[in-house]
């Protein structure tokens, strides 16, 4: 037998003599104060050493595997129908659409990977300068730190120093955490395409040019013109149906409001002199679940007395009316 394979195998026999396995080995000597001087020149010796170690790379390639399958199988997680990320474009929903907001995005990656989710925050967060990441975000259980004065001594630009607002630079770091964490399980499964659709609809209302929605669509940003364009109609169509289904109820309020769009030319002749156009748009407002069609009994006769009322035919006096309103905000 290789006199290398021997010597492991003694150690292998020694700590089954003491009770212990590799692995409790391992985690007792990093958890532990008393071997912190060892496992940091491990540390040293893997990261920072200018000399090839075969040894340390053969460590380092074990890290490394083992580490992707951790993230692998977390990202496997959220590739569950159970994570809601999924959005299908012609049935689309608006209850589908609120899932996609950036704040219940993280904590849906914080909840499902909370691991790649640390990484994710700690590569952001990395400081070139100092081969360390700086106080803003230090592990994925622990608030953001408050960096003192000395400590951000160094952060200048010309005479005057940078504010570094530590609560605005955490929350730029998980908005570019849940875009990562968003392309990469759309790339695993284009089915996961929450905050794709939620960008191409942002796309499609700020009125943004064919361009440059297909190119948000291939740096996996947002999904297809074609599939916005499905997830825009599946919205209105929605929509359509909760207003019928508000009507029949006879308890909402409906908000008309008039647009009137004046078309100017540059030189006004008699054949071709400006245009104008009116549109009316309403708005539903859903009640309180509370609400019944008997309550609104009365709506019509207060209006008509309602001092706001131009057109009202028998006003409240008015003192009496703003008497009663103060005391029903006292």
């Amino acid at each position: 037998m290789n006199k290398g394979v021997e010597r492991v195998q003694a150690v292998f026999n020694c700590l089954k003599e003491n009770n212990l396995t590799l692995a409790s080995f391992l985690a007792f000597a990093i958890s532990s104060v008393f071997f912190c001087h060892e496992i940091r020149a491990v540390e040293n010796t893997m990261l920072f050493s200018t000399t090839p170690s075969r040894e340390a790379d053969i460590v380092r390639e074990w890290i490394l595997r083992s580490s992707r399958n951790i993230y692998e199988a977390e990202i496997r997680d959220l590739l569950r129908k159970e994570t809601n990320l999924r959005m299908n474009a012609s049935a689309m929903q608006m209850e589908q659409f609120e899932v996609a907001r950036m704040r219940n995005l993280k904590d849906i990656y914080k909840t499902k990977a909370p691991m790649l989710w640390d990484l994710l925050l700690h590569l952001l967060n990395a400081d070139s300068r100092t081969n360390k990441t700086r106080v803003v975000y230090p592990i994925a259980s622990v608030a953001a730190a408050t960096m003192s004065a000395t400590e951000n001594s160094d952060s200048t630009e010309g005479d005057h120093p940078i504010t570094y607002d530590h609560n605005e630079a955490l929350h730029l770091f998980e908005i570019k955490g849940v875009v990562i964490a968003s392309i990469l399980i759309h790339s695993s499964n284009e089915k996961c395409n929450a905050l794709q659709v939620r960008n191409g609809l942002y796309l499609a209302a700020s009125n943004a040019s064919k361009s440059i929605r297909q190119w948000a669509a291939h740096t996996g940003l947002s999904v297809s013109p074609s599939s916005i364009a499905n997830a825009r109609d599946s919205l209105i169509k929605g929509q359509k149906e909760l207003n019928c289904m508000l009507g029949a109820t006879k308890v909402l309020n409906l908000a008309y409001d008039n647009c009137d769009f004046k078309f100017t030319v540059g030189q006004p002749t008699d054949l071709k002199d400006r245009t104008f156009e009116s549109i009316t748009t309403g708005l539903f407002l859903n009640m309180h679940n509370g609400v019944l069609p008997e309550d609104l009994e009365y709506a019509e006769y207060i209006w008509e007395r309602h001092p706001n009322n131009e057109e009202s035919t028998n006003p409240f006096p008015v003192g009496i009316f703003y008497r009663t309103w103060n005391r029903f905000e006292d």
